[in-house]
């Protein structure tokens, strides 16, 4: 079918404007829409599709779970407020676009109202252990798995808050690499690491100081080369 359709109503469903959009190839005017609800993947249909032309001025609401980078497009695609507060569940996701929907976060004008609490998935390969934080720091008692990650780099406190809440906040890889940037570093803080991260390598080649235990300083030292790669020269406080 080949027809034009011109809707009236301020409210709709995006399931019932897209039922209307797949029926014919003609365009559809939605421009009188001022309120759009409906599930993250519907709503995102709704506002991509070339036949259908919305106002871009609409508050949308939506339900059931989405990638950040489909709350994003929703949220690009309005200048009014979208409500995501049940979206409790945010699948695989780049860090990079959950850093964006943060951003983005807000309770009025051109914002995205995101869930106090909500789970997300990252798929990154490779994160910093910083922006993890910045993740763990938005999305209230949520948990966050990063399972996908064989590789992290940060400082020993950014890197510890992941380790210190596997399991509980966190789900990580059974084996990861680690990238420490500090320029010090406790031994007992790279024990800590070590024994989060299955049979990841450990980088601290950028450490130039380290200070501990005797005990904590050997387990450094017997395992450099297999699972530590220190600096070739490096100060030692026991």
């Amino acid at each position: 079918a080949n027809y034009a359709v011109t809707i009236s109503d301020g409210t709709a469903t995006a399931a019932n404007i897209n039922a209307i959009d797949a029926d014919t190839l003609g365009t559809v005017t939605a421009t009188s829409v001022t309120s759009l609800s409906g599930t993250v993947s519907e709503v995102k249909t709704a506002v991509t599709s070339s036949g259908l032309s919305l106002s871009g001025s609409e508050t949308i609401t939506v339900t059931g779970s989405g990638s950040a980078a489909d709350l994003n497009t929703i949220n690009g695609s309005t200048s009014e407020l979208v409500t995501a507060t049940s979206v409790t569940t945010i699948t695989s996701s780049a860090v990079s676009d959950m850093l964006t929907l943060i951003s983005n976060r807000g309770t009025s004008g051109d914002k995205i109202n995101l869930a106090t609490n909500y789970a997300v998935t990252l798929s990154d390969g490779t994160l910093s252990a910083a922006n993890v934080k910045l993740v763990n720091a938005d999305n209230g008692t949520g948990t966050i798995n990063i399972a996908s990650a064989t590789s992290i780099s940060g400082t020993i406190s950014d890197v510890l808050e992941i380790v210190n809440n596997t399991n509980s906040t966190f789900t990580t890889a059974a084996n990861y690499a680690v990238t420490i940037s500090d320029g010090t570093a406790t031994a007992a803080n790279i024990k800590l690491i070590n024994a989060d991260n299955g049979t990841g390598a450990i980088d601290i080649s950028s450490v130039n100081a380290i200070n501990g235990t005797i005990s904590d300083v050997l387990e450094i030292v017997n395992n450099t080369g297999s699972v530590f790669t220190t600096a070739a020269n490096y100060a030692v406080t026991i």
